[in-house]
């Protein structure tokens, strides 16, 4: 997957160790790092929008409705439980 958005490039180098404050990207696919204000690491968050991409191109919808911890499956990624969001959606598809 080859994802580019360069107006949210950003260069990091050793004194500030990948450490990102600012908040950037679409709402809808912003990881829990992100939405709680704490530093965060680029590539994470990146990674974890390019899951909730592939997530709806497998099964065709999106992972959660909201990225938001009142979100019954988002709150499983804020709680840094993804086991209990992966076994809810083992048993939807069961």
């Amino acid at each position: 997957m080859k994802l580019a958005d360069f107006g949210f490039a950003r260069s990091f180098d050793e004194s500030n160790k990948d450490k990102m404050l600012t908040r950037l990207g679409t709402e809808y696919y912003i990881a829990p790092e992100m939405r709680r204000q704490d530093p965060y690491a680029g590539v994470k968050i990146d990674t974890f929008s390019c899951g909730v991409v592939l997530f709806i191109m497998i099964f065709g919808r999106p992972p959660f409705r909201q990225a938001s911890s009142v979100d019954p499956l988002y709150k499983h990624f804020s709680d840094e439980q993804p086991e209990k969001f992966w076994e809810k959606v083992e048993r939807k598809l069961n």
